[in-house]
């Protein structure tokens, strides 16, 4: 698996996100770790997501289906 997490400039780290709202938002330095952090846990988070819609229409189609279950 190759992950490639590519940033654009430098931004202000908030708990959330990295964010650049305007220039002055800007600052020197983030960290490729603090990038690369935040990256993965955006792919855990749609990770999630993927998992949680495919077992409501997976048990939306078992419960209409109940002779292919």
């Amino acid at each position: 698996m190759n992950l490639r997490i590519q940033t654009w400039g430098r931004c202000k780290e908030t708990k959330v996100r990295l964010e650049c709202n305007d220039a002055n938002d800007t600052i020197d330095e983030v960290s490729a770790y603090d990038v690369l952090e935040k990256g993965l846990s955006d792919l855990a988070n749609l990770c999630d997501v993927v998992v949680d819609k495919f077992t409501v229409s997976r048990d939306e189609y078992a419960a209409a289906n109940p002779r292919e279950s």
